[in-house]
């Protein structure tokens, strides 16, 4: 079960959702290096308005309104990257 269907049984339809998925580090954005994310939603005015809100000189969010498969791409990012032995250094 996908994660927005797990919120709309939660929360209800009445109600846009929208999700932000990377890759994206804090550190990196605080640091002012250039970062796209994207903004994935079934209602476009939502998205806009959230990808206007996001906006900076080094900060841009793009729009998706596939939800289920931006969910799946990160999730299966996530697995990719374990398997690899992916490794940052978080200090």
């Amino acid at each position: 079960m996908a994660v927005l269907q797990v919120l709309e049984d939660c929360l209800g339809t009445d109600r846009p959702l929208a999700f932000l998925s990377g890759p994206a580090f804090a550190s990196e954005i605080a640091e002012g290096l250039v970062t796209a994310v994207t903004i994935a939603s079934e209602d476009r005015e939502l998205a806009n308005d959230l990808m206007e809100l996001l906006a900076s000189t080094n900060f841009r969010a793009l729009y998706s309104p596939d939800v289920v498969g931006v969910e799946l791409g990160g999730a299966m990012k996530n697995v990719i990257a374990l398997a690899a032995g992916e490794s940052r250094d978080w200090s």
